[in-house]
């Protein structure tokens, strides 16, 4: 487990649960939108929507990255 204070990477999403941080982060949002389970584990709405906020701009983050990654690529072939 990463140590207090250290800031996770997405490395430590890849080690600890064997996703990449693409699949972590829809497979969590997709949990995220099951309101009765959240309800079952005692996480409020209000945590939910912070989580799926979280999951969003992660996923938001690595499709700008893919996009910009496509464009130095195309324009490099030309």
């Amino acid at each position: 487990m990463a140590a207090l204070g250290r800031r996770r990477s997405d490395a430590d999403i890849f080690v600890e649960f064997g996703l990449t941080p693409v699949q972590y982060f829809r497979r969590l949002e997709q949990i995220l939108v099951k309101k009765h389970f959240l309800h079952s584990l005692g996480i409020t709405p209000t945590v939910s929507a912070q989580l799926q906020l979280i999951c969003q701009v992660r996923l938001a983050c690595h499709s700008t990255k893919n996009a910009l990654a496509h464009d130095d690529t195309r324009l490099s072939t030309r």
